[in-house]
């Protein structure tokens, strides 16, 4: 193969490799159901979160603080960070004491 010939020609795949589709990256593939629910049509921004995330937003919004957070869900603090930081875009949310409100009004809005 030289440098500038497409991959089709280098021979072929290897055993059990479905035709058609390359063998990873993102973007490829069938996206997995239920992944990405704010994509779909009249989801609200707590649809947005992932599980995990509206578990560390909801502890957040009680009162708990990052490190009572991640020692109840078997986490780091720099993970509980990252999924705040996640909730927080994802709600419009700059400060935390906002984030009970978010997650009730969100909440509201996607079950009416």
């Amino acid at each position: 193969m030289t440098p500038r010939e497409p991959a089709s020609t280098c021979g072929p795949r290897s055993p059990g490799h479905p035709p058609g589709r390359s063998r990873g990256g993102r973007g490829e593939g069938p996206a997995r159901p239920g992944r990405w629910p704010h994509a779909e049509a009249g989801a609200g921004p707590a649809d947005a979160l992932s599980g995990r995330e509206r578990r560390v937003a909801e502890r957040a919004a009680a009162g708990a603080s990052n490190r009572e957070i991640a020692e109840e869900l078997f986490v780091t603090v720099r993970t509980v960070e990252s999924h705040l930081s996640n909730v927080y875009r994802k709600l419009g949310v700059e400060l935390r004491t906002d984030l009970p409100a978010a997650l009730t009004t969100s909440l509201r809005t996607t079950r009416a």
